[in-house]
């Protein structure tokens, strides 16, 4: 290592030891020799502080570990400028040997060469405590200029070691009565411990850390309605380990207070099994069907994929994984498979194992009740697709509407009651076929039992392009649609069956309209744009703003899915692309920006995006299919260009809508059509690190709680 030159005196507040001030105290007036404990070079993992000349570093582990990196080595540095120097150590406990498996090593430093180095390393196999004194002998320093330190190794028994697997919580929630665990406790095998607290900083006034004696876990209580941007907190918890001793262990970070950062997500995504039909669930039913942990609605980056429109970033572990709900179960839909690599998101191309229903206007429905401290959610929903045909030359199925909302005010303990569609299955020809819309109304607030917010599907409805309010409930999941004081259409409408596009609408005396930074403030959203010939199919709404009527291959609009492409007359035509519910994506086929930037940002590409010859590993409009908007996946093909066959096989239903909110492809001369795919609903809230409320539709909305806007590493 270089010579590190620093002043000649190096105390206690000028280096800390492990965080905090060694255990030792500096006897030497002069303290010429730097020394580091762990890996010299302080921005190294293995670093783990420099201490002062006279220090006493104490190492507790248990037998049979090896001792660790950090605490293994101890380096000296400026002493060996002129002259050779030594490092020694002597017992200082009696013993005339060192302990079973621990070994010596040193590496003697000469002039203007590297760094003194001394180490005990090895496994530790005997319980006991051992006590060395290190020394450096530098021949051309005064007495004064001289350096030692005391290095302790106390070895417990195996599992005695209190090890912490957490660190401190991040976020405390408000209003919350109940503990809430801060700092998890450790485990460790001796059965007497017992467990203290101290140097507490930085928490509100009244919100007081107390721990378990017997767990050595911390929590706050009785927390009020405390609202505050992440700041510095710290706390030290210490183990007594009896004859053992005792072990501190210091949580510090960042701690803000509000709306638990959470999310709920019901849709395909996360479904637990294959759905064919409706299905209304009863309270408490929703964890039976759809996976709580599995809260993401968007799809997770893809490599080297320049028309992904993914929020996430490549393995980043946020985001679904590609079979994320439904797991298809034939081989070639394995890891490798080229429909699983380029965005299966719980859907299959096949007439039996496909979420979509032979019914119009299907669904899934049941009921949320608010979590804990949550006060105000943010919810957004996208309709199903509906079908594209098998008889030759007939059409494609129209993509979903979208919907989001902000700052919906809710109780803790309120049931919300939540639906989401299911796609149309493939039919013979074009007609009243229509996909389920997807929505989220009051039910336990008293009178209050009006829809916050309504995605429609994609085709036909049987009330044209007006509102849902009190329609036919068969088109509506069995529910009267009431409240809804804004109703968006857009260019969806023209056919009245299953070729039209999802309209979208809100309650807008609900939640916190935003501004479009002009002045005007409204409520977004985003219907799908209609069928306009050649057989495709169509994608999903965006979240800023109507698509438009759309020709094959055309790209999303506002984050949308793209519109398939008509490849060949053969083999049937390609399906829409869906759309992610994790908020608005990054880049896509109308702009490579960020959403802030640029409204357009996270559309999906048209189906014949790219180069035809040499489609990149993880294309979403792989082979003609609309490409996915948002993290959506893409829409299956038609004719495969390169082999002249079609997705799975040459038979009917296979060109499906991608999700959410897919229109199904259209026929060919041999075979065609595809199912709808289905719609989905999910709600956030909470904070982020900095304080700022989670919104839609870019702000802290993805899952990942430090990229505060879509896109964002």
């Amino acid at each position: 290592m270089a010579r590190i030159r620093r002043k000649l005196k190096i105390t206690g507040d000028e280096y800390n030891f492990g965080g905090g001030a060694s255990s030792g105290s500096s006897t030497s007036a002069g303290g010429f020799v730097k020394i580091a404990k762990g890996h010299p070079n302080r921005n190294n993992a293995s670093h783990d502080g420099f201490f002062d000349n006279g220090s006493t570093i104490t190492i507790a582990m248990d037998a049979g570990g090896a001792i660790s990196e950090k605490d293994q080595y101890i380096y000296f540095d400026n002493a060996f400028e002129t002259g050779t120097g030594t490092v020694t150590y002597e017992f200082l406990n009696g013993d005339t040997a060192l302990p079973a498996g621990v070994s010596w090593a040193t590496n003697t430093d000469g002039s203007n060469t590297d760094t003194g180095e001394a180490r005990f390393y090895g496994t530790p196999s005997a319980v006991g405590t051992n006590s060395f004194k290190v020394k450096v002998d530098y021949p051309y320093g005064s007495a004064a200029e001289q350096v030692s330190m005391t290095y302790t190794l106390k070895v417990l028994p195996t599992g005695t070691t209190p090890i912490w697997t957490g660190t401190l919580a991040p976020l405390i929630a408000q209003n919350v009565t109940d503990p809430q665990i801060i700092v998890a406790g450790p485990t460790t095998n001796y059965s007497g411990a017992t467990y203290t607290l101290s140097n507490v900083s930085g928490f509100l006034s009244g919100v007081n850390p107390v721990i378990d004696s017997e767990t050595g876990a911390v929590s706050v209580s009785n927390v009020g309605a405390a609202v505050q941007a992440a700041s510095a907190h710290a706390l030290t918890v210490t183990v007594d380990l009896g004859e053992y001793g005792t072990v501190p262990k210091t949580f510090s970070g960042n701690v803000s207070y509000g709306d638990p950062y959470g999310a709920r997500y019901f849709g395909p995504a996360n479904y637990k099994q294959n759905q064919q039909s409706s299905l209304a669930l009863s309270l408490g039913e929703e964890d039976t069907y759809h996976n709580p942990s599995k809260s993401s609605g968007a799809l997770r980056r893809e490599w080297n994929a320049p028309e992904d429109t993914s929020p996430y970033y490549l393995n980043d572990t946020y985001g679904c994984m590609a079979n994320g709900g439904y797991t298809p179960s034939q081989s070639f839909y394995d890891q490798g498979g080229d429909y699983y690599k380029h965005g299966v998101m719980g859907i299959n191309p096949t007439s039996t194992q496909i979420m979509c229903s032979a019914s119009n206007h299907a669904y899934v429905s049941g009921f949320w009740v608010v979590p804990g401290g949550v006060t105000s959610i943010c919810a957004v929903a996208v309709g199903a697709g509906s079908m594209g045909c098998f008889q030759w030359s007939a059409d494609g199925g129209g993509g979903g509407g979208l919907a989001w909302m902000n700052g919906i005010t809710v109780v803790p303990g309120e049931v919300l009651q939540w639906c989401w569609g299911l796609g149309k299955s493939v039919e013979a020809s074009n007609g009243s076929y229509g996909g389920g819309a997807s929505w989220l109304r009051r039910h336990s607030g008293g009178a209050n039992q009006e829809h916050i917010l309504f995605a429609q599907g994609g085709g036909w409805t049987g009330y044209s392009d007006g509102s849902p309010n009190g329609k036919n409930t068969s088109y509506t999941g069995g529910v009267t649609v009431s409240g809804l004081t804004h109703w968006d259409k857009g260019n969806g409408y023209a056919a009245n069956n299953q070729r039209d596009g999802g309209g979208w609408g809100v309650r807008t005396e609900e939640g916190s309209p935003v501004d479009d930074g002009t002045g005007t403030t409204f409520h977004y959203g985003g219907g799908a744009p209609m069928y306009s010939g050649d057989r495709h199919g169509m994608g999903a709404g965006g979240y800023r703003g109507n698509g438009g009527q759309t020709g094959q291959s055309t790209a999303g609009y506002y984050g949308g899915g793209g519109a398939g492409y008509d490849y060949s007359s053969t083999h049937g035509y390609g399906a829409g692309g869906g759309v992610g519910l994790d908020g608005q994506g990054e880049k896509g086929g109308r702009a490579n920006a960020d959403p802030r930037a640029n409204p357009n940002a996270g559309s999906g590409y048209g189906g014949s995006g790219g180069n035809w010859t040499s489609y990149g590993f993880g294309s979403p409009n792989y082979r003609g299919g609309g490409g996915g908007g948002s993290g959506g996946t893409r829409g299956a093909y038609g004719e495969n260009q390169f082999t002249g066959g079609a997705e799975n096989g040459n038979g009917n239903g296979h060109r499906v809508g991608g999700l959410h909110g897919g229109g199904g492809g259209g026929s060919g001369t041999s075979s065609g059509g595809g199912h709808g795919a289905s719609g989905g609903l999910r709600i956030i809230w909470g904070t982020g690190e900095d304080g700022t409320a989670r919104s839609f539709p870019y702000t802290y909305c993805s899952e990942k709680p430090s990229m505060k806007y879509n896109g964002e590493h």
